[in-house]
């Protein structure tokens, strides 16, 4: 057998190896997993009802002259507006629900 040769048969040996050995790692893992309790993922909750819902009346949030509401998304006491202004800038909006207050803006910026 030439040196060539041999140094192929060793790479070709040690390839074999890997791949056995990482097959053993996987099947591992997939043992592992399957019988091993999930400490980390919290148990479901059950969701009970919030407080009674009150009407508000009429709530006037203030947006930037000239600027329209793209989208409005819900989220538990708080509204998030998705507002582009007349220049073409997207700014969305924290407003307090019950208050109409705006809490804070976030802007959308091109980077360049």
């Amino acid at each position: 057998m030439s040196r060539g040769q041999r140094v192929l048969a060793w790479i070709v040996g040690v390839m074999g190896v890997l791949i056995v050995v990482g097959f053993a790692i996987v099947l591992v893992e997939i043992g592992r997993r399957m019988f091993t309790t999930k400490s980390g993922v919290p148990e479901p909750t059950v969701m009970t009802p919030g407080p009674a819902l009150r009407p508000f009346g009429q709530v006037d949030v203030r947006i930037p002259e000239g600027a329209k509401v793209e989208s409005l998304t819900a989220m538990g006491d708080r509204l998030v507006a998705h507002v582009r202004t007349r220049e073409g800038a997207s700014v969305g909006l924290i407003i307090d629900a019950a208050t109409g207050a705006v809490l804070g803006t976030i802007r959308f910026t091109d980077v360049k």
